[in-house]
């Protein structure tokens, strides 16, 4: 068995243009998005707001990323806003602060919600059209709390509420 280790390498700048002029030239009805996740967290990369900027405008596709939401501060929030995102998915897998921590050791789902609420509201004072998506890998710790998730990012006016097994 194999042993699978986490690489700490990052995306370059000059790699991610590469990528993305190659999907604007020969991707046409081809690349439906180009989504950036990370087996970690996308926001780590010191330099993740101007690949995502480069990529929005310049790939003629969907671009997404996908978020824990712990470092997307009110400020990033208004930046992905208005560079025109197509869709940002945060990862949360809890509905309480008590599951929370224990799935994401040392998270503060307070803090998380409270971006989360920030970039709802400012999307719907500017009609901005990204669609804002809460995510949760059903597990047997946080299986209990789906309905719950569901109903309270229902009701705070996310686009989609998404359960991944």
């Amino acid at each position: 068995e194999q042993e699978h280790k986490l690489s700490h390498a990052q995306l370059s700048e000059e790699l991610n243009r590469k990528l993305v002029d190659e999907v604007r030239r020969y991707g046409a009805n081809l690349t439906q998005q180009i989504r950036y996740a990370a087996a970690g967290e996308p926001f780590l990369h010191p330099r993740v707001m101007e690949i995502l900027d480069y990529a929005v405008k310049n790939s003629g596709v969907l671009v997404s990323v996908t978020t824990n939401g712990s470092l997307v501060t009110n400020e990033r929030a208004d930046q992905l806003l208005k560079m025109g995102l197509g869709l940002i998915d945060f990862s949360l897998d809890a509905y309480s602060e008590e599951t929370y921590r224990e799935i994401r050791l040392h998270g503060n789902l307070e803090k998380v919600r409270e971006h989360i609420l920030y970039m709802i509201k400012r999307k719907k004072e500017e009609d901005y059209k990204t669609r804002i998506v809460v995510s949760f890998v059903v597990q047997e710790k946080n299986e209990a709390e789906k309905k719950d998730f569901e109903r309270y990012w229902k009701e705070q006016g996310v686009d989609y509420v998404i359960f991944r097994k």
